[in-house]
């Protein structure tokens, strides 16, 4: 299965020009905008802005704090001059729910009309209150018991309308509205792939482990763990400030291994859920970790995913699908890094083959 249905959508997108991908992550927000051209997507601007610490003490739903998003995106959207006034938005993974479900062979429209009822028994709370979509898994039918499996995509209607009244109140139309786990799926999985992957999207207080099975996507799980315990732990470990404990995290310094190696409780954790994971779909082999966000880039920690979990592992690409002709002040072309696989894959949401 590919990801060019729009039946993970909670608005629709139309072809055009620019398109512009925002990610509202817990310490920043992230922009990615490209230019479409003969079906290749042209990185045209980025950037990221991050939040006030004292967001953390804030209510998402609290007026303060989106008052504070609203200043802080309409300012990074003047910074970097963005083209265009629609754009995609991602609903953090943690606001959602993803599950695959048997149901007897049908058409799709038998389907549409089953899904309401059906439902029912799986999304733990009222129909009324959330928005439902959903996808038939191609090549996964049972002849034998005459089934085939569907994966169901749910998100709280207050969720939604929560973004879209953000973003119209600083004059933005969203186009495209998502679960954050397939603009992630989107960039880094293949058209067509059949290739069994567990990608990872390290954010600042949540880690999203993704299981995608022939290409397509089968379990999403979120764990309260992300950048700001591996900090702590930096921290604790080192009897330094936080602010210090950032910059140990950020530098060429190997925690993991050799005489600095230092306990982090928090990778362990997301080792262990990614084992939890992959248990829940038996018989699978993966063919590799793909790990996102900005921690992604912290020393040492890729090589030791892989040595404790026991599957390649590698960091994720924002730039597999998007070309860069913007160079720096040295005249090298600007690469996007692992922080922005969200933004860029709702950016490219626009090329022909998702559509």
């Amino acid at each position: 299965m590919s990801y060019k249905s729009n039946k993970f959508m909670f608005f629709s997108s139309s072809k055009r020009g620019y398109f512009l991908g925002i990610d509202f992550g817990a310490r920043s927000i992230k922009v990615v905008e490209v230019k479409i051209s003969k079906d290749i997507a042209y990185l045209a601007n980025y950037g990221q802005v991050v939040l006030s610490k004292k967001k953390e003490t804030l209510d998402r739903y609290e007026g303060d704090y989106a008052e504070l998003l609203k200043k802080a995106l309409k300012a990074l959207l003047k910074k970097i001059d963005a083209k265009s006034k629609k754009v995609n938005v991602a609903i953090p993974a943690f606001s959602g729910l993803v599950m695959t479900v048997d149901f007897p062979i049908m058409t799709e429209e038998e389907l549409a009309k089953a899904i309401k009822y059906e439902s029912r028994k799986y999304i733990p709370t009222s129909l009324d209150e959330v928005n439902v979509s959903w996808e038939i898994i191609e090549g996964e039918r049972n002849e034998e018991k005459k089934t085939m499996k569907v994966l169901l995509v749910a998100a709280p209607k207050a969720e939604v309308q929560y973004y879209d009244d953000l973003l119209s109140d600083i004059n933005i139309e969203v186009e495209l509205l998502e679960l954050e786990t397939f603009s992630l799926a989107r960039l880094l999985v293949e058209e067509d792939s059949k290739r069994n992957l567990l990608l990872l999207d390290i954010g600042a207080k949540t880690t999203n482990i993704v299981l995608v099975v022939n290409g397509s996507v089968r379990i999403n799980r979120n764990v309260d763990v992300g950048g700001i315990n591996i900090t702590n732990s930096i921290a604790d470990n080192m009897k330094v400030s936080d602010e210090r404990a950032r910059e140990i995290k950020e530098s060429s310094k190997n925690l993991f291994a050799g005489a600095m190696a230092l306990n982090f409780p928090s990778v362990n954790y997301i080792i262990s859920e990614m084992r939890r994971v992959v248990k829940m779909k038996k018989g699978i082999k993966l063919d590799e970790v793909i790990v996102a966000g900005g921690t992604a880039k912290m020393t040492g920690l890729i090589e030791y995913i892989e040595s404790n979990f026991g599957v390649k592992t590698s960091i994720a690409n924002p730039m597999k699908r998007i070309k860069s002709n913007i160079k720096d002040s040295s005249g090298n072309l600007i690469e996007l890094d692992s922080s922005y696989c969200v933004a860029a894959g709702l950016a490219i949401h626009g090329l022909k083959s998702d559509n």
